[in-house]
C-alpha cells in the first residue's frame, strides 16, 4: 500500500547560507538539517505529507506540512505548525526557509521514487505469480 508507515531517519545535509556583514565583521552562517523524517498522508486539498527534522542537532522541528504548490519552485511548499493562531516555529530569513524547503522536498521526492520502485516491484511479482498459476 502506498501510504504505509515509514521510519526514515537517514538523511543528513549540512547547509551553508549566504554570508553577510554586520559593520566590518563578516559572518557566515552554517547549520545542519538532519534526520529528515517524512510521513505521507492521503492527498487532501494539496496536503501530501508531514515532515520533521533536526536543526543543528539542537532543535527538533515537527508537524511541518508539505503541500503541493505549482506556483513555487520545486512544486511544493512547507507550512510550519501553529497553535491557536500562534506560530510555533518558522524560519526568520527567506534564505534559510528556502534551504530547509529544498532539503525536505528533496527527501520527499526520494521517498516517492522509493515507493514507486517498490510498487513496480510488487506489481511485477504479482504478474509473475499469476502467470505461474
Amino acid at each position: 500500500m502506498f501510504f504505509k508507515k515509514l521510519n526514515l531517519l537517514i538523511y543528513m545535509n549540512t547547509i551553508k547560507s549566504r554570508s553577510f556583514t554586520i559593520g566590518k565583521i563578516m559572518i557566515e552562517e552554517e547549520f545542519e538539517v538532519s534526520d529528515i523524517e517524512i510521513a505521507p498522508v492521503p492527498p487532501q486539498n494539496g496536503l501530501v505529507a508531514f515532515a520533521s527534522f533536526h536543526l543543528d542537532k539542537r532543535f527538533f522541528v515537527g508537524s511541518v506540512a508539505i503541500f503541493t504548490s505549482p506556483a513555487t519552485p520545486g512544486g511544493f511548499r512547507l507550512v510550519y505548525p501553529t497553535k491557536m493562531g500562534t506560530c510555533c516555529f518558522r524560519p526568520i530569513s527567506r534564505e534559510v526557509g528556502e534551504l530547509i524547503q529544498r532539503n525536505v522536498v528533496a527527501r520527499y521526492q526520494e521517498l516517492l521514487k522509493e515507493l514507486i520502485h517498490d510498487e513496480e516491484d510488487l506489481h511485477e511479482a504479482t504478474k509473475r505469480n499469476r502467470r505461474r498459476t
